[in-house]
């Protein structure tokens, strides 16, 4: 098996979260601001839960053609770091946020969705790139079968952060696997595994 195919099947682990992270554990977090006082009524949880997503939504429909394009153009081995970096420091970034209704909360969240974008197509994009015909099926399941794992993963150990350490404990713990993430590819890279057209 190629190096570039284990190299994605790690990576695709992690970037595969986008869905849990925006469908529950936002939606989780906003809520637990009622709980603190800082949000008075359900409603009004609810309405800052719904605009957060309406602004996330907008924001992914203008730049995912954008990243889609440049994801073809430009080197991955660059971009991939990067992505992982960048939502690391996103991520952890959740434990300052006071109030939810803040121009920096929403920020972060639009950021945590851009920098999840392109963390997910760019290793997608590596991981198609000049696959033979004949494995294309297999690899698809075993990708899958690794997102799985990293999403099921993800799910119950931010659900116990979450209720034992704090609400922003999942995003903390992204961070942290984007960080491990982070030198697992310098390592690849370093070595010289993965190559400039793979």
């Amino acid at each position: 098996m190629r190096p570039k195919y284990i190299f994605c099947f790690v990576c695709i682990c992690i970037s595969r979260l986008m869905n849990i992270l925006f469908g529950v554990y936002i939606q989780l977090w906003v809520m637990s601001f009622q709980k603190q006082g800082v949000i008075e009524t359900k409603e009004e949880s609810d309405a800052t839960y719904r605009n957060i997503v309406l602004v996330i939504q907008l924001c992914v429909v203008l730049t995912i053609p954008i990243f889609g394009y440049l994801s073809d153009k430009v080197d991955l081995r660059v971009v991939i770091p990067f992505a992982f970096a960048s939502r690391g420091i996103v991520a952890a970034s959740f434990k300052s946020i006071d109030n939810p209704n803040d121009w920096d909360a929403y920020v972060l969240c639009v950021l945590l969705v851009i920098t999840s974008v392109v963390q997910f197509l760019s290793v997608e994009v590596m991981f198609i790139r000049n696959m033979r015909s004949t494995i294309r099926g297999t690899m698809t399941g075993i990708a899958f079968f690794f997102g799985s794992v990293g999403t099921t993963t993800f799910v119950m150990v931010g659900g116990i952060l979450f209720d034992k350490v704090g609400p922003w404990a999942p995003f903390m713990l992204v961070g942290a696997t984007d960080g491990v993430i982070i030198i697992f590819i310098m390592i690849y890279l370093g070595l010289g595994l993965i190559k400039r057209d793979d």
